[in-house]
């Protein structure tokens, strides 16, 4: 069962892990926001948590080796929305799949001029 230093962590973390949760709730659930106010707030609760500079939104295709980025937190030199990446590319701490559609993972990525970021065409 664990000392009580163990349990009183494990309760802490809980607590932590419900609030973040509540919150998610709170700013998704907000009537008064808009879309890209409650993602732009997502995108910060998100970086907090995680201890992350940027957030993002992709879609992966494996089919494709692609990971194509839909939004982003702020201003970054190689990542804008539209831009695509090869998958391959991609390098992660996360044990959940890459391809599985509600993945929360840190992630990052190293370019060199040979693999730059290519605007996607619009479909």
């Amino acid at each position: 069962m664990g000392t009580l230093l163990d349990r009183t962590r494990a309760r802490l973390e809980l607590r932590d892990y419900q609030q973040h949760l509540e919150r998610q709730t709170e700013i998704a659930a907000d009537p008064d926001r808009s879309f890209d106010e409650k993602l732009q707030s997502l995108f910060e609760l998100g970086c907090d948590r995680f201890d992350l500079e940027l957030g993002g939104l992709a879609i992966i295709d494996p089919a494709g080796n692609t990971f194509e980025i839909e939004a982003i937190s702020a201003d970054h030199d190689h990542l804008e929305p539209g831009a695509q990446l090869p998958l391959s590319e991609r390098t992660s701490d996360s044990s959940s799949s890459p391809t599985s559609p509600l993945t929360t993972c840190r992630s990052r990525f190293e370019w060199s001029p040979a693999t730059p970021a290519t605007r996607a065409s619009v479909r």
